[in-house]
């Protein structure tokens, strides 16, 4: 079987193969990079978490040490401006802080237990994946 000399040299011509490729291949490394972006920023999300229940342990037990008995709301309130400071930079809006009492089995002590939630920011919304709630639970243990 012949073919026409015209089509002949167009199925030797492979001088737009590589863009054809790239076309085809594109979308799936876009998405991975996406994939890799965003789990990199859940983790730095996650890390300040700790990072900021940590700080707010740490700031309730100097507190009572300095006889300044913090309530709950007050652990609270600190622990939400520590997440909003430049170094965590916690999104206020999707930032959710609790503080309930917990039972401890001896005397001369409390325990509190801080539980921040957090929802990143979903940046591969275009892949209905769903966001992602980061949650941190961290008890303290504060003399009466």
């Amino acid at each position: 079987m012949r073919h026409h000399p015209g089509l002949q040299s167009l199925l030797r011509n492979d001088k737009g193969s590589a863009l054809i490729e790239f076309a085809l291949l594109a979308p799936l490394l876009i998405a991975m990079m996406m994939g890799v972006m965003t789990i990199g920023i859940q983790m730095q999300c996650y890390n300040a978490m700790r990072a900021i229940a940590y700080d707010v342990e740490r700031y309730a037990v100097v507190e009572y040490q300095k006889e300044n008995r913090v309530n709950n709301t007050g652990i609270q309130e600190i622990t939400t401006a520590i997440a909003a400071r430049p170094q965590y930079s916690l999104s206020g809006d999707r930032l959710t802080v609790t503080v309930t009492d917990g039972t401890i089995p001896f005397v001369g002590a409390k325990r509190v237990i801080l539980t921040i939630n957090y929802s990143p920011h979903d940046f591969v919304k275009v892949y209905n994946i769903g966001a992602l709630q980061l949650t941190v639970t961290e008890t303290i243990i504060l003399p009466t």
